[in-house]
């Protein structure tokens, strides 16, 4: 009985019909044998599962042919080729964006093969199969094993994978992990530039996000060492990130310098004022210096507007106490005689700006420009409010 049987399955599996094959190696294996021609029949039960799994796959019953390929295990849980038939079940679930089905099958060859090369290829299919299932931390975990495992042999896809990773926990909206990853890309790989500065500009935005000042400002102040770094590598994108930084680092001194007020005694306050005004100045130079024109245009009128400020504080400043009617008139001409020359220097700067229109340059800070030189020379700007309305129409 046991011979005929050994018959029948043998030859159906050579006819590749696995499916007789598969019911014939049962009935045999439900009779006495010795233990290690068990072992063996049993692992040609196993290989006929199997193959009748491959057929389903080419025959496109896809569904079947996972199921099938996970019986193999189920029949045969020590079979050699358990191994291949749970990785292609595996893979058909994820190719079938069926992520919840694939994820526990990789996670269980994972800790049953350790050390099989297939192994290796693990954190690629959990990283895709977490992402589809939304869960961007796991995802995030995987692609971290990727950029360490190839961070020798494929430096570039251990680079991605890594800030894949910090984009994943982006997603997963967690912030301190994001930050962390950043930070460790940055660490890892300070170029290409370009994924430097975007680095560096989440950071910014993250730690922002999360009320660090401190770390945002020194962020912002890496990227405008990431342009100068750069030289000639520096693409539009990386300039642009720096204007931006530069152009944030300067507006809080010119909030500063604005909220200072001219009181006496008027030396000590001016040159308070001034001191801050300085440094926003060399800030808003470094801006203007970069080019960009979004930026650059900003800047100027920032500069100009100081000086216009300056000007006037100085005009409405506080009087000396005890100065007679003629003392005070005096004392008035004296600080219109030192403002001038800064609303000069204002006007300059804003005309200098208003004249990007000639270049095809007009944006808010243009038009602010116009608006502030209609106060400071009306008779030449007085009809602003015209050549608004006809620049807006243009642009």
């Amino acid at each position: 009985m046991r011979y005929g049987w050994a018959t029948i399955a043998n030859g159906k599996f050579d006819l590749g019909r696995f499916k007789v094959a598969e019911m014939a190696y049962g009935k045999l294996l439900d009779m006495q044998m010795p233990a290690e021609q068990r072992a063996q029949y049993r692992e040609k039960l196993a290989v006929s599962i199997y193959r009748q799994a491959e057929q389903q796959q080419e025959q496109g019953n896809l569904d079947i042919a996972a199921a099938t390929f996970l019986r193999v295990g189920q029949a045969v849980p020590e079979a050699a080729v358990r191994k291949n038939a749970e990785f292609d079940a595996a893979t058909l679930f994820i190719n079938q964006g069926r992520s919840t089905d694939a994820i526990p099958v990789l996670e269980a060859f994972r800790q049953r093969y350790p050390d099989d090369p297939l192994t290796d290829t693990i954190p690629d299919k959990l990283a895709i199969a977490y992402e589809k299932q939304g869960n961007y931390t796991a995802a995030a975990g995987e692609l971290q094993l990727i950029a360490a495992n190839y961070k020798g042999d494929d430096p570039e896809l251990s680079r991605q994978a890594l800030w894949k990773a910090a984009e994943m926990q982006d997603r997963a909206e967690q912030p301190q992990a994001s930050i962390a990853l950043y930070q460790q890309y940055l660490q890892e790989w300070p170029q290409p530039y370009d994924f430097r500065s975007e680095a560096q500009f989440r950071l910014v935005e993250l730690n922002r996000k999360t009320g660090n000042s401190e770390r945002e400002n020194h962020w912002l102040q890496q990227l405008v060492t990431s342009y100068r770094q750069a030289g000639g590598e520096a693409n539009d994108r990386v300039a642009w990130l720096a204007a931006y930084a530069s152009f944030t680092l300067a507006e809080p001194h010119f909030a500063e310098f604005k909220r200072i007020a001219l009181t006496q005694p008027l030396k000590t306050s001016l040159a308070a004022k001034t001191g801050v005004m300085k440094k926003a100045l060399a800030d808003y130079q470094a801006v203007a210096d970069i080019g960009v024109a979004e930026y650059a245009t900003a800047a100027n009128y920032k500069i100009g507007e100081m000086y216009r400020v300056l000007a006037r504080d100085l005009i409405a400043s506080e009087r000396p106490n005890g100065l007679d009617e003629l003392e005070l008139e005096e004392y008035t001409m004296l600080l219109e005689d030192k403002a001038f020359p800064y609303e000069d220097q204002a006007i300059d700067i804003l005309i200098a700006n208003t004249n990007l229109v000639t270049d095809d340059i007009y944006d808010q800070w243009v038009k602010k420009s116009f608006g502030a030189l209609a106060e400071l020379i009306p008779g030449r700007y007085a009809k602003f409010e015209q050549v608004e309305s006809y620049v807006d129409i243009i642009y």
